[in-house]
């Protein structure tokens, strides 16, 4: 969970805004104390994959500050789409 955040450059509030969780949820995931379920497990996961698909951590933060709608059509827009191109 920490990886993700600080591969972002987010905070732990930061986080917390983006999954629309509190701060201390995100620290208490990040301590292993407790772990994120349903949909917050699925953004982590979308965040990771979208990553993996070669998505610049900037791009994922452009896309954290648009409306919650927004934001979230675009994370999993990401999430299942790569930006390298492969030849047919």
């Amino acid at each position: 969970m920490a990886a993700i955040r600080k591969t972002l450059g987010f905070t732990q509030e930061q986080m917390a805004t983006v999954l629309n969780v509190s701060f201390v949820s995100v620290n208490r995931w990040e301590r292993g104390r407790t772990r994120p379920s349903g949909p917050t497990l699925d953004l982590y996961i979308a965040l990771e994959t979208a990553l993996g698909n070669g998505h610049s951590p900037e791009s994922i933060r452009q896309a954290a500050n648009n409306d919650r709608g927004g934001f979230l059509f675009r994370l999993f827009q990401m999430a299942y789409t790569s930006t390298v191109r492969r030849h047919r």
